[in-house]
């Protein structure tokens, strides 16, 4: 009687956890699905490298906190572009090639325009991903109770009222059976396109 519990128990958590993965229904930007625009391959636009508004997501699930005049945070910045020119209202452009690759073109310190291209994913959801790294470790698969370990840092490409919103997740944690340790971060940075 108890083998057939325990099976009932580990296909009720099974099940709960694919509905929980497959039917998430957000934009996957924290992001109004009416101010929300979908990314494309004939996306392009030039935007100002300094965001204007800044949401950091508190501890009580679903809300957010706006931080706007507390921190001011550049493009360059979150896309790791070190010799930017250190003006902050400097425009970076972005477009999707043919590859489906994230290309952007800016100016350095030096005054010379550059160009780099971020190999990232197109999602159906509509914003573009990126990740600067991804390394996990779970034993077993799925459910890692032995041990499980991850380092992640992902950026999301998306668009609200036609500002360019840039998700920027940091994760790193691990454990061993029921001992864990480990920081998380989640922002969003808002930034105005420049009229063409």
């Amino acid at each position: 009687m108890k083998i057939k519990s325990i099976i009932k128990f580990v296909t009720l958590i099974v099940a709960l956890f694919f509905i929980f993965i497959f039917s998430s229904c957000g934009t996957g930007l924290r992001v109004s699905k009416v101010d929300f625009k979908k990314i494309n391959t004939s996306f392009s636009g030039t935007f100002i490298n300094n965001s204007f508004k800044t949401k950091t997501r508190t501890a009580i699930p679903g809300l957010s906190t706006d931080i706007s005049n507390e921190s001011k945070t550049t493009i360059a910045s979150l896309l790791k572009l070190h010799d930017v020119l250190k003006s902050q209202t400097n425009p970076i452009t972005f477009k999707i090639n043919a590859d489906k690759n994230l290309v952007v073109t800016y100016i350095d310190s030096l005054h010379i325009q550059k160009t780099k291209v971020f190999k990232g994913k197109l999602r159906k959801r509509g914003y573009y991903e990126y990740f600067h790294y991804k390394e996990r470790v779970e034993i077993p698969p799925l459910f890692p109770i032995i041990y499980g370990e991850a380092h992640i840092s992902r950026l999301r490409f998306g668009f609200s009222n036609n500002n360019l919103v840039i998700d920027d997740c940091y994760i790193s944690n691990g454990n061993i059976f029921i001992f864990a340790a480990g920081n998380s971060h989640r922002e969003q940075y808002y930034f105005k396109p420049i009229d063409q």
